[in-house]
């Protein structure tokens, strides 16, 4: 899965995660050996559905799914729920660290009251780059920033000083 611009994605929002719910990107089981690059994802729209448990992804991740490799990524969800409550996540893995062969030069980044930065297995929220830093043990090279695109549909990052630090940042692939 490579080189896509993904954006203004519509639902109404859902609690299943690996069905209903507003996904940019979702890898299901069982899945082996899935090479996720230099992808683009901006969930930004607003849903009004009076549910206490709207859950949407940038990037969702199988527990079942295996040898995967996730790099050079931009993964944004500030979906917002306007009549109820909802989890909007950046990245959201139900799969162990041993899934992933490598996952690195990703920026990540959610916004609004609902944006919680990622899940893990566990059913667990983490809140920041360094607590999935901890789940990985990767993504070292990883940043947590809103970047500025040409505009809500193109997302190619515009020449502004506000995208400097992903200029050039991606890493190469053989």
């Amino acid at each position: 899965i490579a080189n896509n611009f993904i954006s203004k994605i519509r639902g109404d929002g859902w609690s299943t995660i690996t069905s209903d719910a507003i996904v940019g990107i979702r890898i299901l089981s069982p899945s082996s050996g899935i090479n996720i690059y230099n992808n683009s994802v901006k969930l930004d729209d607003l849903i009004t559905r009076s549910s206490t448990a709207d859950l949407s992804a940038a990037l969702y991740i199988h527990s079942g799914a295996t040898k995967m490799n996730v790099k050079n990524n931009i993964l944004i969800n500030k979906i917002e729920n306007t009549t109820g409550v909802a989890k909007a996540y950046s990245i959201f893995s139900d799969a162990p660290t041993s899934a992933y062969l490598s996952i690195n030069n990703n920026n990540y980044f959610v916004g609004g009251p609902e944006g919680v930065f990622g899940r893990i297995p566990g059913v667990i929220d983490v809140m920041s780059l360094m607590e999935w830093r901890n789940f990985t043990g990767q993504d070292q090279l990883s940043i947590n920033m809103e970047p500025e695109f040409v505009d809500s549909t193109n997302l190619h990052l515009t020449i502004n000083p506000i995208n400097t630090c992903l200029n050039q940042a991606a890493m190469p692939l053989a």
